[in-house]
């Protein structure tokens, strides 16, 4: 359970960093077409939405990748024997 539990949740907040990565590029785009015209103020609005949610989702991914490093044995947090294979 724990282990699936931790593959799932990292990969749905790639997801969600990734999609909500990409929606933050096209108003960034658009705002610094717009700069100094009333519409920047609306596309920064809509830019601060989701940059929560892009902090959030690296966060989870963060969080995670270690709790499965250490939890699971993973990565750099295996205990290394050299007679081991």
């Amino acid at each position: 359970m724990l282990r699936g539990t931790l593959l799932t949740l990292p990969l749905l907040a790639v997801v969600v960093w990734l999609g909500a990565g990409l929606d933050e590029f096209f108003p960034d785009h658009e705002m610094r077409r717009a700069r100094g015209k009333p519409a920047e103020v609306a596309l920064a609005h809509v830019y601060a939405r989701y940059g929560p949610v892009v902090a959030l989702a690296t966060s989870i991914v963060a969080v995670t990748g270690a709790l499965q490093a250490s939890l699971l044995g993973w990565g750099y947090f295996t205990p290394f024997c050299p007679g081991d294979k």
